[in-house]
C-alpha cells in the first residue's frame, strides 16, 4: 500500500496532466487491484478481532456509558473509529478507475456488514442475562442505535446513493433489514425480562377485581387506583431505572414491546377466558365479571392509556376484548 501512495503521487505531479493521460484512465491502479484487495482481507480479519477486544472492554467496564451526554458505551465509538480510518486510506488512494473504485467501496461496504452483525450476534448471544440489569440493558438498546446512526452518517461520506449498485446494497440491507431487525429483538427481549414480574402483578389486580364487592354499577377513582397498584408499581419502578439511560428512539420501541406484553398478560389472565389443552369446555375458566368490575377494568384502562401514549393501542384491544367477554368462549371454539 505505500507503494501504491507513492506511484500515485509521481502520476499526479509529473503525469497525469500531460496529454496521452490527461483524459485517460491510468493503468497503475490494476496493477495493485490484487494488493489492495489482499490489504481487505487482513482488515477484515483485524476488525473483526477488534470488534471482540471492544466489547470485551465494555463488559471489564460494565458497560458503562461514555458519557452523560453520549449514552451508548465506549465499543461503538471504537469500532466505528477504526472503520473511519480504514476508509479514510481508502479514500486517499484516490482511485480513477471507477470500475475499481466501485469493487473497493463494495469490499469496504463488506467489511462493515461483517463487523456490525459480528458486534450484534455477539451482544445477542449474552442479552438475555445482561438485560436483567436495567441500566446495561438500556445502554445496549443505546448502543444499535447509536450504530445505525453512524452508519448513516459513514454511508453519506461514503458518497451515499453515489456509490455503485453493490456497495449501496450492502449498507441499505444492513441497515434496513439487519440493525432494524436487531434493534426490535433487543427492544422485545429487554421487555421480556419483566414478563415474570408483570405477570405476577397482574395476578394480583386480577385477584382485587374479583374480590371488589358489588356495590353501585360505576368505579371510583379509589377502586380503580386500588385494583392497579401492583401493576403500576411495577412498570414505574422498571422504566424509572430505564428511562434516566434510554434514547428516546430505543426508549418508544421498548415502550410498545411493554405495553404488548401488559396487552398479553391482561387478555390471558383477565379479558379472556382460559382454554384447557383439550379444549372441554366443561374445564374453561371463565370470569363472568360483574357490571360493577367491568367498569373498573374500563377505568383501569384509561388509567393505562393516561400514563403513555403508546398505549392506546392495547387499550382499544382490551376494550374490544371486554366488549365481547360474554361471547368469546363461542368465538375461541369456532
Amino acid at each position: 500500500m505505500n507503494l501504491l501512495f507513492k506511484v500515485k503521487y509521481v502520476f499526479k505531479l509529473y503525469i497525469a496532466e500531460t496529454p496521452e493521460y490527461k483524459d485517460a484512465i491510468p493503468e497503475y491502479p490494476s496493477m495493485f487491484r490484487p494488493f489492495v484487495l489482499r490489504w481487505f482481507a487482513e482488515n477484515d480479519q483485524l476488525q473483526a478481532e477488534y470488534v471482540v477486544g471492544a466489547l470485551q472492554s465494555d463488559r471489564d467496564s460494565g458497560f458503562k456509558p461514555t458519557s452523560q451526554y453520549h449514552r451508548y458505551s465506549p465499543s461503538v465509538v471504537d469500532v466505528f473509529c477504526s472503520l473511519t480510518e480504514m476508509y479514510k486510506i481508502l479514500n486517499n488512494l484516490e482511485c480513477p478507475d471507477p470500475e475499481l473504485l466501485d469493487l473497493y467501496m463494495a469490499q469496504f461496504a463488506g467489511i462493515i456488514a461483517g463487523v456490525l452483525t459480528r458486534y450484534t450476534d455477539i451482544v445477542k448471544r449474552q442479552f438475555v442475562a445482561l438485560c436483567q440489569n436495567n441500566r446495561r440493558g438500556a445502554v445496549l438498546l443505546n448502543n444499535v442505535v447509536e450504530i445505525r446512526e453512524l452508519l448513516k452518517k459513514l454511508f453519506l461520506n461514503m458518497g451515499g446513493d453515489k456509490l455503485g449498485e453493490r456497495a449501496v446494497a450492502i449498507i441499505q440491507t444492513l441497515q434496513s433489514d439487519r440493525l432494524a431487525g436487531d434493534l426490535d429483538y433487543f427492544c422485545a427481549t429487554f421487555a421480556r425480562s419483566l414478563d415474570g414480574t408483570l405477570e405476577a402483578s397482574v395476578k394480583i389486580m386480577k385477584e382485587k377485581l374479583l374480590k371488589m364487592k358489588n356495590v353501585g354499577n360505576t368505579a371510583t377513582d379509589a377502586e380503580t387506583n386500588d385494583v392497579i397498584y401492583a401493576v403500576m408499581q411495577t412498570l414505574s419502578e422498571w422504566l424509572q431505572g430505564v428511562q434516566a439511560v434510554c434514547e428516546t428512539t430505543g426508549l418508544k420501541k421498548l415502550m410498545k414491546e411493554l405495553w404488548q406484553l401488559l396487552l398479553e398478560k391482561l387478555e390471558k389472565l383477565i379479558i379472556l377466558p382460559h382454554m384447557p389443552e383439550n379444549l372441554d369446555m366443561s374445564k374453561m375458566e371463565t370470569l363472568d365479571l360483574t357490571e360493577k368490575q367491568s367498569d373498573v377494568l374500563e377505568s383501569s384502562l384509561e388509567v393505562f392509556k393516561v400514563c403513555s401514549p403508546v398505549c392506546v393501542y392495547v387499550c382499544v384491544c382490551l376494550c374490544v376484548c371486554l366488549c365481547v367477554s360474554v361471547s368469546v368462549s363461542v368465538s375461541v371454539c369456532v
